[in-house]
């Protein structure tokens, strides 16, 4: 859970995926989203902004249900 561990909570505090890559050492965004992908497939509850803000974390019940939906 390297790159759950790492976000903060909140839209606003959103993490840029090339900031988060090169902040956790990954070698691209590509190789951090797969990490991304493996923490899902466990259960963590990581966020990203469709907007390219970035991943982050939220605790707004109705926030989730619109992110987790789709998936």
């Amino acid at each position: 859970m390297k790159v759950y561990k790492s976000l903060l909570y909140g839209r606003e505090n959103a993490i840029p995926s090339k900031v988060l890559a090169e902040a956790l050492g990954f070698r691209s965004v590509r190789e951090l989203q797969k990490a991304v992908e493996l923490e899902r497939a466990a259960g963590a509850v990581i966020l990203s902004d469709p907007c390219g803000g970035g991943y982050y974390l939220s605790d707004d019940p109705e926030e989730l249900r619109r992110f987790t939906r789709p998936l």
